[in-house]
């Protein structure tokens, strides 16, 4: 893998799964800012997106483990 300097010039991978976990967190999101939600529905839409968001990091991580090096990288040279 190339060496990246720049942070615009770093690429991260994107599972298919990555992108649908993408497109069910937005939704949640969209639907809790709703105010058509009792507590009980909120409280459950938030843990799934926060499930949704554990496995997001986590499939990120796997693909990533280059890409996340080299932004570390850059970050401490800043």
């Amino acid at each position: 893998m190339k060496k990246i300097t720049n942070i615009n010039d770093l690429r991260f991978n994107l599972t298919n799964n990555m992108r649908d976990l993408i497109i069910e967190i937005v939704i949640i999101n969209q639907m809790i800012k709703e105010n058509n939600l009792n507590d009980k529905e909120r409280k459950s839409l938030n843990n799934q997106r926060n499930k949704l968001l554990k496995l997001f990091k986590s499939e990120f991580q796997k693909h990533n483990i280059e890409e996340i090096k080299q932004y570390m990288e850059i970050l401490d040279k800043k």
